[in-house]
């Protein structure tokens, strides 16, 4: 199993990481952690503290922790892989974005203190598929213009 865990940019979340480490450690699974300004230093984990994109190591990860900042959030379902959302406490974020996505499967909302349970049985978890819906911009556009 791969794991990919994002701490986003605006508040450090060493909690998370600390976690994600100690799991993937024990499972003996791979691992890769983007940090941000947080002072954890994984042990068991591939770790940066930004980059320009964080896609390759979604795409890279069978499964992402994210700290569901709206932004991540949206960039992880995107992807076919199992999504996790465990809201920063440290952070004030959009916890309806998050809601959303789970109330519609899109991923699972876990808690700090929920994570270690659920992650190790992460293999059975059957997500929906996220379909972006349709834009229409254009077409709205045209019936105001005058051609």
């Amino acid at each position: 199993m791969k794991i990919f865990v994002t701490v986003g940019s605006t508040a450090p979340f060493d909690e998370l990481v600390g976690i994600v480490d100690e799991v993937v450690a024990l499972r003996k699974w791979q691992g890769r952690a983007q940090i941000g300004s947080g002072s954890a230093r994984p042990l068991s984990l591939q770790w940066y503290s930004f980059r320009p994109s964080i896609k390759p190591d979604m795409e890279w990860s069978d499964v992402v922790v994210t700290h569901a900042g709206s932004c991540t959030l949206l960039e992880a379902i995107k992807t076919d892989r199992k999504v996790i959302a465990v809201p920063n406490p440290h952070a004030q974020g959009n916890i309806d974005a998050v809601k959303w996505a789970s109330e519609d499967n899109y991923c699972l909302l876990e808690s700090l203190e929920s994570l270690p349970r659920v992650l190790p049985n992460i293999g059975t978890y059957v997500r929906k598929p996220y379909t972006p819906p349709g834009c229409w911009i254009a077409e709205k556009i045209k019936e105001f213009m005058v051609i």
